[in-house]
């Protein structure tokens, strides 16, 4: 049995194209830049049963702050963790972790098609992008079917755009189709013109939230505009902030129900 279809760690410059990888992933490091992956068939990415602590010395590289909920963040999914580095035209497709991870600046994944990803019920989601300042894009892709989020964890300089992301929180609650938290810098983000729609999580749980976009604990700030919402629970966006500087929020288009969850905005203590 082989985790890693390819291992590139180390190695820059590669292109791997038309390959179809069953039950194994493709892997890079901080050392591996200007690697493509294009026209790819993934299945079974990352698959695991245990949920072991993540290691102390990842918490830290990554940004984490619970080694639990966090188990195999930094080891699942087609990873990009080197400079200038893109997926494209790709389908991933079952994971217990993470789809894809953006791991450097320049990292790209554009028009991939990403599902039935995070069935081990922890923070993994469909396309992770590092919550550091490094400049990311993450465009033109559908996700769908995720144990908990679409897009989880974004920093500062993404530009998250014209992705269709929907049948989230099949697992967890009180998430978003995109999300981030724990007081992360998103200065110089963008997610626009994404459809956000048809939210799976529990409305009857004590969390039931289950919006487009949910900025938690203090995260901020961020430019929010042309997106369209609809059939999501509680919020179609949600702001939980109690310090300036505050998001640009404009030209959204929001028909979940009821009304007055469109948006909601909380101090959040």
């Amino acid at each position: 049995i082989r985790n890693y279809a390819f291992d590139l760690s180390d190695k820059s410059y590669i292109t791997i194209s038309n390959i179809s990888v069953f039950a194994a992933t493709i892997t890079t490091n901080s050392n591996s830049m200007n690697i493509i992956l294009d026209r790819l068939k993934v299945q079974y990415v990352s698959h695991f049963v245990t949920l072991p602590p993540v290691p102390e010395e990842y918490l830290k590289l990554y940004w984490l702050t619970n080694p639990a909920t966090h188990s195999h963040f930094h080891d699942s999914g087609v990873r990009l963790m080197g400079a200038n580095s893109v997926i494209q035209n790709s389908i991933i497709e079952y994971s217990a972790g993470h789809g894809i991870v953006l791991g450097a600046a320049g990292c790209v994944a554009d028009n991939n098609l990403v599902h039935d990803i995070s069935y081990g019920g922890t923070y993994a989601c469909g396309i992770q992008p590092t919550r550091c300042d490094a400049p990311q894009s993450i465009t033109h892709n559908t996700i769908y079917r995720t144990g908990r989020t679409g897009i989880d964890g974004i920093g500062s300089n993404k530009d998250i755009g014209y992705n269709d992301i929907y049948d989230f929180g099949l697992i967890n609650t009180d998430l978003g189709a995109i999300y981030s938290a724990n007081d992360l810098n998103l200065s110089g983000t963008r997610i626009h013109h994404n459809w956000l729609h048809d939210a799976k999580n529990d409305i009857n749980h004590r969390y039931p939230v289950g919006a487009g976009i949910y900025l938690d604990q203090n995260a901020r700030p961020v430019q929010i505009d042309h997106n369209v919402f609809w059939n999501n629970n509680k919020n179609d966006i949600r702001v939980d902030q109690n310090s300036a500087p505050h998001n640009m929020i404009y030209n959204n288009t929001m028909v979940s129900n009821p009304p007055d969850f469109w948006f909601s905005l909380h101090a959040y203590i």
